[in-house]
């Protein structure tokens, strides 16, 4: 089996570098704290991941909390 360092995935949005097995990871960060992000992948191709929030949805910080 063929170890490899290298890091051929790249975030446009946090402008870095990833290994292969690490940036889908990286894109749940993302989508966690609910940010659009742009990232190419090791054959090249590039892809948009939008994860902002839809217009039916409260933002996370308006939601009132029973008391």
């Amino acid at each position: 089996m063929k170890v490899t360092n290298l890091k051929n995935c790249y975030c446009h949005t946090c402008k870095k570098a990833f290994h292969c097995l690490g940036i889908a990871r990286h894109r749940t960060k993302h989508k966690e704290r609910q940010e659009s992000c742009k990232t190419t992948y090791t054959n090249g191709g590039t892809s948009k991941h939008d994860y902002a929030e839809t217009d039916n949805q409260q933002p996370k910080e308006l939601i009132k909390l029973p008391q």
